[in-house]
């Protein structure tokens, strides 16, 4: 083009000559084909760039939702029931086998005892991750099922079908995953549609479930914090209440489980806010061989001790939920770790199954291969507490 035009315009030096050679009949045609050139849409960068942005977007969807479920279901069943344990880099199945992910760390798990389904997250890079199906037992690789992108503190999820989720934290299940916001989750599970759930007023989604919300249907909320109002008596009936707490005078429930379906169906659980902050110390000298003087002390909410020891205060390790084989069911640990509860999700009831006024340190709840859920609560000094079956209890006190 550039050529013709040199030609006609007669220009550009060496093509003057050739202008001169052409008969007033070819300068006309050649005239013409630079109109026709020039009156085509051309590509602007805008519209490129558009067309780049609508193949991106596009990019990732490579399945509808009948055709990933199909695909699914191509997995052989499992023959018997299993057991996950999360571990650094992956999780350890049925005690006797780990599995890792080789494109990176799994982050976070949800999986059925029962049929062996499980979703989970893999850390591809510190802003990049990827959600995965894999049935376990069925010797077959993992199949994608979506991309999560880290923006600062959001969280983009784009699944294979097409299907995007923006939120502030993803939580795994056995039928898919959960988006969360402050209030609002959006529970997707392959080959339907997402369903929404808006948490009632007053309260939020709690950032760690240690329950399958899928197979459940329960989910766990965690109170609005209390504004910094710098009102001296606010503060003094704030501080008042927490003391009543830990004195087993009054209660004060933070969290709820409360069935997404049916709102009426809740449990109201005693273990308060503050039970998952930790200490961090900085600037620290040594003041003889048993103290130590530090000028800094830092709170943050944490899973882990900074030893990295699990914060056991925590409602993550307090609060668990399960399906078995009859009863949808929670253990919990109330009452400043007094009390260890089994609860009925469905009937609003509970079995008191430890008790002690001076607590218990920690306490945990697996379920087995075979859905039998057993609960070992730690003593410390004093004697630990066994429950072999913690749904058997329930049908017991009936």
């Amino acid at each position: 083009m550039a050529c013709v035009t040199a030609i006609l315009l007669s220009g550009c030096g060496a093509a003057s000559n050739e202008a001169d050679a052409l008969s007033p009949e070819q300068k006309q045609a050649l005239f013409q084909a630079l109109m026709q050139k020039m009156q085509q849409p051309s590509s602007s960068p805008v519209q490129k760039s558009a067309s780049l942005h609508h193949a991106v977007e596009n990019a990732t969807k490579t399945l509808d939702e009948k055709e990933l479920l199909a695909k699914i279901g191509e997995y052989p069943s499992a023959a018997t029931g299993i057991r996950l344990e999360r571990k650094s880099d992956g999780f350890l199945l049925n005690g006797e086998k780990m599995y890792v992910d080789f494109e990176g760390p799994i982050v976070r798990l949800g999986y059925d005892w029962r049929s062996g389904d499980a979703f989970y997250i893999v850390k591809l890079s510190n802003d990049t991750y990827r959600i995965k199906y894999q049935k376990m037992l069925s010797g077959r690789d993992p199949l994608t099922v979506g991309l999560i992108r880290r923006d600062g503190l959001s969280m983009r999820v784009e699944t294979v079908t097409g299907k995007r989720f923006n939120g502030r934290n993803i939580i795994p299940t056995s039928k898919g995953f959960v988006v969360t916001r402050e209030k609002t989750a959006f529970v997707y599970e392959v080959g339907k549609r997402p369903v929404t759930f808006i948490a009632p007023e007053g309260w939020h989604i709690a950032a760690f479930q240690n329950g399958d919300v899928a197979t459940t249907g329960f989910i766990l909320l965690e109170r609005d914090g209390e504004s910094e109002t710098g009102n001296p008596f606010s503060d003094l009936m704030k501080s008042t209440v927490e003391l009543g707490n830990a004195l087993g005078v009054t209660t004060k429930s933070d969290y709820m489980l409360v069935n997404m379906k049916n709102p009426t169906q809740r449990k109201m659980i005693n273990v308060t806010l503050g039970e998952k902050e930790v200490a961090l110390f900085s600037q620290c000298r040594k003041q003889n061989r048993y103290v130590r003087i530090c000028d800094t002390m830092e709170i943050k909410k944490s899973l882990y001790q900074p030893n990295g020891l699990k914060n056991f205060n925590h409602y993550y390790w307090n609060i668990h939920w399960f399906k078995g084989k009859k009863n949808i069911f929670s253990i919990t640990k109330e009452s400043n770790n007094r009390v260890v509860l089994v609860s009925d999700l469905e009937h609003n009831r509970s079995v008191e199954v430890a008790s002690r006024v001076t607590g218990f340190p920690e306490y945990v709840a697996k379920q087995s291969r075979d859905g039998v859920v057993k609960v070992h609560v730690e003593g410390g000094l004093l004697p630990s507490v066994d429950i072999d079956d913690a749904e058997a209890v329930l049908d017991e006190s009936i």
